[in-house]
């Protein structure tokens, strides 16, 4: 039994340093592609309620969590947010009082360690 848990507790330090997430080993977060950098120019203001991000490094959940905390710490996100691990979407609920910069979202992502491949500030969700 004691080994069990020391093996979930260096696997939860292991996600929580990102020592654990091939992501991160391979030294690629962190990052913004060009077409995300002139959304961020063309739309400097989100204006629909549900935005799709898709990024790469979600290799667990708590990377999930983190992303999570990350865009929640910004007014006008609505805390609950959908990520999916396979497929790297989150989809990110925002308060429609509320004036969020795409600029915001780009640098909550970054800043957690992801590595952003696009935004889409026109997604329906079904």
């Amino acid at each position: 039994m004691n080994s069990l848990r020391l093996i979930y507790i260096g696997f939860f330090l292991a996600c929580i340093l990102h020592t654990g997430c091939s992501a991160v080993n391979e030294g690629v977060t962190g990052q913004i592609d060009s077409t995300v950098l002139e959304l961020a120019k063309k739309s400097p203001v989100l204006k629909n309620p549900n935005v799709e991000v898709i990024v790469w490094g979600l290799g667990c959940p708590l990377c999930g969590t983190n992303a999570a905390r990350s865009l929640n710490m910004i007014d006008g996100v609505i805390y609950k947010n959908e990520i999916n691990l396979n497929t790297g979407q989150i989809l990110i609920y925002i308060d429609p009082e509320k004036n969020v910069a795409t600029q915001d979202i780009i640098n909550a992502i970054v800043n957690a360690g992801f590595t952003i491949k696009s935004i889409n500030n026109k997604f329906k969700k079904n």
